[in-house]
């Protein structure tokens, strides 16, 4: 749901209170702002700010979007929900460059740098490494 307001406010789902009201802790919350992507630098435009709420396994609990145009690029999240697609699926989408929508790729992103450094394999790994150090 887009509010068409100044700046433009998104909402889809659950807000993170009421995902962690429900699912508690087994939740992650995926923080990307304009500054970090190239389309809204090269627009002068830094204050975008996108949050994505999931499960433990990625699927899209929430999102939540402000800045200029935001229902326009959230709506591939409103379709990942509704086709139950985990939030890790936008990683291999190859966005025009430099876009709008790569916003949510960033937050794929997060998803799987979380995975690849916070995951119980790597702990075991570094513990395992610095034994021998």
């Amino acid at each position: 749901m887009g509010f068409f307001t100044e700046p433009e406010l998104f909402r889809l789902g659950l807000t993170e209170q009421q995902a962690r009201e429900q699912h508690g802790d087994s939740i992650n919350v995926y923080k990307v702002t304009g500054g970090e992507v190239d389309r809204f630098i090269a627009e002068r435009d830094k204050t975008p700010l996108m949050k994505i709420i999931t499960d433990k396994r990625g699927r899209i609990l929430g999102a939540h979007a402000a800045g200029k145009n935001a229902s326009d690029w959230m709506h591939e999240v409103v379709a990942a929900k509704a086709w139950k697609k985990p939030l890790r699926s936008f990683s291999s989408i190859v966005y025009p460059y430099p876009s709008r929508g790569e916003i949510i790729k960033k937050a794929a992103d997060l998803y799987w740098r979380e995975k690849l450094f916070d995951s119980s394999v790597t702990k075991l790994l570094k513990k395992y490494v610095q034994r021998f150090r």
